[in-house]
């Protein structure tokens, strides 16, 4: 793009002077030079600006591009603290990939234990709300009377290890052995509670 001064129009003498011919604005030299020096691969990309005088020169103004890559990065981690901030839970809870090394299993339960001890309130007045609508139910859902919220198990901290075993207690719970062996292996090796290993063996045979 160029720009340059208003220039003053130059005849063209060289046809006949006939006031039938139409009225052309004939290029300059500058504009012939440049149609002919741009090549066929540029052709047509100059343009020709003019101006009356300095003041109104047009100028380019640089306009910024932001970079809008970052704002997604920056996004997640504002609304991973506010979700910490309004709901009381301990980051190591909502960031389990933490850079923590081997010590994130052991933050995990102080965390746990942190979120239980402020949330016990909640759960205890949701217990009495529950057990105040339900406790008059037209039948009995709750033989037990038990309406406590129970809360979040120290052993959810060891996900990861319960990921990695998942597959090989349902391989447990599904090969052809006596229900006894499977009660015996999930309580001695997988840290099961007898009554829970009872539970996801089925009944005992008499």
């Amino acid at each position: 793009m160029l720009f340059m001064q208003a220039r003053r129009e130059e005849a063209d003498n060289s046809g006949p002077d006939n006031d039938e011919l139409p009225y052309t604005n004939m290029p300059s030299q500058l504009e012939k030079d440049l149609g002919s020096f741009q090549g066929a691969k540029s052709a047509q990309k100059i343009i020709v600006i003019e101006y009356e005088d300095e003041t109104s020169k047009p100028e380019f103004k640089p306009y910024s591009i932001q970079n809008n890559d970052k704002l997604f990065e920056t996004t997640e981690k504002s609304v991973e603290a506010r979700i910490i901030k309004g709901f009381s839970i301990p980051k190591e809870l909502i960031n389990s990939e933490g850079a923590s090394g081997l010590s994130n299993g052991g933050e995990k339960k102080v965390a746990i234990r942190e979120f239980n001890d402020n949330t016990a309130p909640e759960r205890q007045e949701l217990s009495e709300t529950f057990a105040e609508i339900f406790s008059h139910y037209y039948w009995d859902i709750n033989p037990a009377d038990n309406w406590n919220i129970l809360p979040v198990p120290a052993n959810v901290s060891d996900d990861i290890t319960g990921i990695k075993a998942g597959s090989s207690i349902n391989q447990l719970l599904l090969a052809d052995i006596p229900a006894q062996n499977k009660i015996a292996t999930l309580v001695y090796v997988y840290g099961f509670k007898q009554a829970e290993a009872e539970a996801m063996c089925g009944p005992l045979a008499p």
